[in-house]
């Protein structure tokens, strides 16, 4: 079968339908959580999915879920007895701070700590910021801040690189990974643009901070794969080259195909290509692509290079820190409610405010 080219010459039909499905515009897909018995709880952000390893525990639905199996674009997922578990973390919601406005924070933050408040925006800061300073410090550009707590969700350890959101997930699934690599320990990781939090219920080992040891960059490609499921994300991101490259078909207008027929197609190839060409270009980029586009990888390094150097400030404190409180309530809003996080915010808001307005709070560092 055959058509007509606009140079009246005769073309085959695939050429039609290569040209429906070539583009250059891809979108994260949703992914399908459903209960092993079948029954559907919702949908999810497959780059969050992909991260996720047989046995983890996260958070969906105000319920605590073990990944069962993931098959195209259906996750499967028992309840889970555990404690904790991942949040996870839509992609409009991690728009990250580039470099040169991180930089810029740092610079804000490393003035007020010696007392220059000279913009409004920072005048209006500086009650929150004198009363970091009462309970633990503010960090200047050269300090790296790490804050100690015990609660009664267990022990805390906040750390604040103020990298943005995608380089502060990164570092807390590589720094959990390291922590846990001798030590048996679950851990519950929480980020924001500031900075990130590891919660145990048991006591957390600090003489891999102590001597800054832990921000090491040997071996840190290998790390922060293992930390991630990086075949998983690596077959999900080949199909969106496989879908630019043309390699899979889309299906016709008015009737294309599902992300899960599009996922097993796009599946395959990357099989075929795996065990027969590894050295296939377009798995190449599938992996560049994780590593800068999810990992922001080469950003993590230079980070963990600055953190090595960096003047360590570890501190125990006896409250959770104006700095420390809005990671907090990031791993809460998907524990509870929004009617139930916000008594329980503002009941907690009102306990640190009677804190403050007393006498100072000693700490340890």
């Amino acid at each position: 079968m055959g058509i007509v080219r606009h140079d009246g010459q005769h073309g085959n039909c695939h050429e039609r339908i290569i040209g429906m499905n070539i583009g250059t515009i891809t979108a994260d897909a949703a992914v399908l959580v459903k209960f092993v018995n079948g029954r559907r709880l919702g949908s999810v952000e497959e780059r969050f999915v992909s991260k996720l390893k047989r046995g983890d525990v996260f958070v969906f639905a105000g319920r605590l879920l073990e990944f069962v199996r993931i098959k195209d674009m259906t996750l499967r997922v028992r309840k889970s007895q555990s404690p904790k578990g991942v949040v996870p973390q839509w992609m409009g919601g991690r728009m990250p701070l580039s470099t040169e406005l991180a930089s810029a924070v740092r610079g804000q933050l490393d003035r007020a700590a010696r007392g220059v408040f000279d913009s409004p925006e920072m005048e209006a800061l500086r009650p929150i910021l004198e009363l970091q300073a009462r309970w633990s410090m503010i960090p200047t550009k050269q300090a790296l801040l790490i804050e100690k707590w015990v609660s009664r969700d267990g022990h805390h350890l906040f750390i604040f690189p103020f990298e943005g959101h995608l380089v502060n997930e990164g570092l807390g699934a590589l720094l959990a990974h390291r922590v846990t690599r001798s030590i048996p320990l679950t851990l519950s990781i929480a980020v924001n643009d500031y900075g990130l939090e590891l919660l145990s219920d048991r006591e957390i080992p600090l003489a891999p901070f102590e001597d800054l040891s832990i921000f090491s960059t040997d071996r840190l490609l290998e790390d922060i794969l293992d930390s991630v499921n990086a075949a998983e994300m690596g077959r999900r991101q080949f199909r969106e080259i496989a879908r630019i490259a043309g390699l899979v078909f889309q299906g016709y207008p008015g009737r294309p195909k599902s992300g899960g027929q599009v996922q097993a197609s796009s599946g395959l190839l990357y099989k075929v290509f795996e065990r027969f060409e590894p050295d296939n270009l377009l798995l190449e980029q599938s992996t560049r692509e994780i590593l800068e586009r999810q990992l922001e990888f080469h950003r993590l390094e230079r980070s963990l290079h600055r953190m090595a150097r960096a003047d360590l400030h570890l501190i125990e404190t006896s409250q959770i820190t104006p700095l420390a409180f809005p990671i907090m309530v990031n791993r809460l809003r998907t524990r509870i409610s929004s009617e139930k996080l916000a008594d329980r915010v503002r009941r907690m808001l009102l306990q640190l405010e009677k804190k403050a307005n007393a006498k100072p709070v000693g700490v340890n560092s």
